[in-house]
């Protein structure tokens, strides 16, 4: 349990240190075991194929963490292997004096996607790596395949490539830079997650993640954070030029992330996903846009039929590149 500051002092949390890399343990969810990196938390399923075709390894995004079992199994049942890593700062990685998913680099996730490979390539050294990347997950995958990372391909699940600031938010971003150096930690925003309380068993959803790693409450954006993410958004901008294969999905429409939003189920209520969808040729060469139809923000917590088709498509997706 963390306690939240108001201001710029760390939280209070009830989590212990890391010492050293781990050996494999048993996970909080059931059949999963988890193994600590230098920074970061990867998990694995225990039902792995025994000859996968290749390996997933999957991002969350902010105020996120991994706990869709459904996902892993998706993608095991059709014989591929199955990784996620909870980010430096998140989830199960959080340690004591933690500002939950706070880095000053984007780079930062990236050297725990880049840890969470050699972990993976401890159990499966030949098959081809995909990264499956949600929101700032992401944007912190094609980061990382542009600078240090050689996926074979990437699947993008609602990536965090554009800002979604007002012309009065840029006017005050101006001064982010000098807010960044001088007082890193500062909240520069911070709003309640409706799309996050919905989800929740206890907002009416399907999901019991635990509230504490994906807080229905939010979690603070703070200067440096905003900083680094805009900077990676500007690279975006600017164009990445991968020659990887590149899946980038989406749902059909975004709307606003309110309780009397009808569609607050059905659409994705965080990001604008037609900016999404018009950075695609900037991203690389060879890059898929799929819609997904009645799709959330994260589109793995779509309703039942909707993830299903979502999981299905990006399969097919990976078997049509021979991954």
């Amino acid at each position: 349990m963390c306690q939240y500051p108001v201001n710029d002092a760390l939280p209070t949390c009830d989590v212990g240190t890391l010492d050293a890399v781990s050996a494999w343990e048993t996970d909080i969810l059931d059949g999963f075991v988890k193994r600590d990196t230098a920074h970061a938390t990867v998990v694995q399923p225990d039902f792995q194929p025994d000859d996968p075709t290749s390996v997933v390894i999957q991002l969350h995004g902010y105020n996120d963490y991994f706990f869709q079992a459904h996902v892993a199994r998706a993608f095991t049942d059709a014989g591929i292997a199955f990784y996620a890593v909870d980010a430096r700062r998140a989830g199960r990685s959080i340690r004591r004096g933690d500002l939950p998913h706070f880095f000053r680099d984007i780079g930062e996730q990236g050297q725990d996607l880049t840890d969470a490979v050699a972990v993976a390539r401890e159990d499966i050294p030949e098959a081809p790596i995909v990264i499956h990347g949600h929101s700032t997950g992401g944007l912190a995958a094609l980061a990382w395949a542009a600078d240090a990372g050689d996926p074979a391909a990437l699947v993008l699940n609602s990536p965090f490539v554009s800002s979604i600031w007002t012309p009065e938010d840029r006017r005050r971003a101006m001064l982010l830079p000098l807010l960044a150096k001088a007082r890193p930690t500062t909240i520069v925003a911070q709003a309640p997650s409706r799309y996050a309380a919905r989800m929740h068993v206890d907002g009416g959803g399907e999901w019991s993640f635990d509230t504490d790693w994906k807080r229905p409450e939010g979690t603070p954006a703070r200067a440096a954070w905003t900083l680094a993410v805009e900077r990676a958004h500007q690279r975006v901008e600017r164009g990445l030029g991968l020659d990887l294969p590149v899946l980038l999905a989406v749902s059909e429409t975004s709307g606003p992330d309110a309780d009397d939003n009808p569609r607050l189920a059905s659409q994705d209520t965080v990001l604008d996903v037609e900016a999404i969808v018009r950075l695609a040729p900037s991203i690389g060469s060879d890059v898929t846009v799929h819609r997904v139809r009645d799709g959330v923000h994260d589109l793995t917590l779509s309703a039942a039929e909707v993830r299903e088709r979502y999981l299905s498509y990006v399969i097919a997706w990976l078997r049509a590149r021979g991954l």
